[in-house]
């Protein structure tokens, strides 16, 4: 699948070769300009001025979340993907909370990664693989969360995933208007106008959060 009508220019991070010059090929099958960035040159001194998506997969002798970190420190302002060999909702929300916009698991099939890597480009906030029922018995409604109801706190959770609408209401067994309807309400009581800043709203709020 084309990546995106745009030829994204794209640098991927990873201390493994193999690792990196899969993920490579993948991008360039699908139309993605690679940019290369020398090894020699610290993440913080790299010329990311042209980079649209930083790909930073799970190999480095930082965290990933460090690594977001410094990329925001030092003044990039493009997007970027973390692909992990795990995901769970820990590391999830430290991700979020550094700045990532999407978290991915390196063993997705090629096409849920372009999947992911064209939403991600395309501006939204994406989660992939984080197992719905996870984040439904993680998400709290003490306080003032209760203002959500039960139904819309399942949505929310479903929004914090790679589903689209169609794919939540099928989960929920309800209609693409009904799950339209309840986002509608969610995006009213966050204080929000889409999918991505809910979901980011939700994890800064600790609306979904991890029970330990």
């Amino acid at each position: 699948m084309p990546l995106h009508p745009t030829l994204p220019r794209i640098a991927v991070l990873d201390d493994v070769d193999v690792v990196k010059t899969g993920l490579t090929q993948i991008l360039r099958r699908a139309g993605a300009v690679i940019v290369e960035l020398p090894a020699h040159v610290p993440l913080e001194r790299a010329d990311l001025g042209s980079v649209d998506l930083v790909v930073l997969g799970p190999d480095h002798g930082r965290t990933a979340v460090e690594l977001v970190t410094r990329l925001a420190s030092h003044g990039y302002r493009g997007r970027v993907l973390v692909l992990v060999r795990g995901v769970n909702l820990r590391e999830v929300q430290a991700l979020v909370g550094s700045g990532a916009d999407g978290v991915a698991r390196l063993a997705s099939s090629e096409h849920a990664l372009l999947e992911v890597g064209v939403r991600v480009l395309d501006g939204e906030r994406v989660i992939a693989d984080v197992a719905p029922q996870h984040l439904m018995s993680a998400l709290r409604a003490t306080g003032e969360r209760s203002s959500l109801t039960r139904r819309e706190r399942e949505v929310l959770a479903l929004l914090a995933t790679n589903r689209t609408l169609a794919e939540v209401g099928a989960e929920l067994m309800v209609s693409v208007g009904t799950v339209k309807r309840h986002t509608s309400h969610i995006y009213g009581k966050l204080g929000v106008r889409s999918r991505r800043d809910a979901v980011e709203r939700a994890f800064a709020a600790r609306l979904l959060d991890v029970v330990s």
